[in-house]
């Protein structure tokens, strides 16, 4: 028979409960692993700053829209990318964990005073509604309430940055015709053979 130091046994003993925690922690890790928040079909955007400020996106057929929320400017190309891009984060928001229940508001960046709304649609319906907190210290992260929940979430993506932008930022921007030299239609190009 084999004999084991009292220090070995200890060691793997500790060692035999070091995996049972593991395989515990894998296995109630898998039942509450990261969801998703899904929307689909999203043609409006609108968002209301603290600041009072308000504008809002449309789609129309392939072509997204900007203009002010109350609709006292007209409405004019929004820069594509940037409207896709901020479609798809109201689309597909990464829930990492429920941080409050709903106290706590001004500790994740909820004022009670003002507050920080996104909203969209798809065929004029509200699919997703948003109160937007502060960014969270991980700057890929940010506190949000969701669809009239009171509930805090920690999401992945900085929304309040991402939807911070102004009307100006949002519109098309007119891109600059390349410039031309005068009469250089009318002069042979150097080096060029004659026919």
């Amino acid at each position: 028979m084999m004999k084991i130091a009292p220090r070995k046994a200890v060691l793997l003993g500790a060692l035999g409960v070091l995996l049972t925690v593991y395989a515990f922690q894998l296995v109630l890790d898998g039942r509450d692993s990261p969801k998703s928040l899904i929307a689909e079909g999203i043609d409006f955007i609108a968002v209301e700053k603290t600041d009072g400020t308000a504008w809002s996106l449309s789609l129309t057929g392939d072509v997204w829209t900007a203009g002010s929320l109350d609709g006292s400017t007209d409405r004019v190309p929004a820069d594509q990318a940037k409207a896709k891009s901020l479609a798809e984060s109201l689309g597909s928001i990464r829930v990492l964990s429920v941080v409050s229940a709903g106290g706590d508001g001004e500790r994740f960046g909820f004022a009670d005073d003002a507050a920080f709304r996104v909203t969209a649609k798809a065929k004029g319906k509200t699919v997703r509604a948003l109160v937007l907190g502060k960014t969270a210290s991980i700057p890929s992260q940010s506190y949000l309430r969701a669809d009239g929940n009171s509930e805090i979430l920690l999401v992945s993506g900085d929304f309040p940055t991402r939807f911070g932008e102004t009307l100006e930022d949002m519109k098309q921007k007119e891109t600059a015709p390349p410039p031309s030299v005068e009469g250089a239609a009318d002069q042979p190009l150097e080096g060029a053979a004659l026919q």
